[in-house]
């Protein structure tokens, strides 16, 4: 079954300073050996770009070590685009919820997903996808840390 992590993820797994990192690369090792079948969206490259940029990161990457970090991910995973049904799934739900603001960004992931079968989120975030329980389900890796 083919699963994917929200963006959060992947920042944990990259913040030398987070105390997600160990349980976030623990989930990446484990996808990187098959344990889960991991897929990427664009969006997740852009917004961990952003984050572990950013100046408000206590230890921003580079911009050439941050490249280089997620060059690893496309080449361990397989990365979906947005597509056709994507864009349809997405106006409906921001339509049908109301929905505003960020959250705007974790709908269109959740539709970039779904419009690809993938029906098994990992997110440190999972009360943002609560409208979309029956379209996606979310697990919390950090629940109880």
């Amino acid at each position: 079954m083919k699963v994917a992590f929200d963006s959060n993820i992947f920042i944990f797994s990259l913040d030398r300073k987070s105390p997600r990192r160990q349980i976030a690369q623990k989930l990446l090792l484990e996808a990187s050996t098959g344990q889960h079948e991991l897929v990427l969206t664009h969006q997740n490259l852009t917004e961990t770009y952003r984050v572990i940029t950013s100046p408000n990161m206590e230890h921003p990457f580079a911009p050439a070590e941050a490249v280089k970090e997620l060059r690893k991910w496309i080449t361990h995973f397989e990365l979906i685009a947005p597509n056709q049904e994507t864009n349809f799934l997405f106006l409906k739900w921001v339509g049908d919820l109301k929905i505003i603001g960020y959250r705007t960004f974790d709908i269109f992931l959740a539709a970039t997903l779904v419009s690809h079968g993938i029906s098994l989120l990992y997110s440190a975030n999972a009360g943002d996808f609560k409208n979309l329980s029956q379209e996606l389900s979310v697990l919390d890796p950090f629940q109880g840390d």
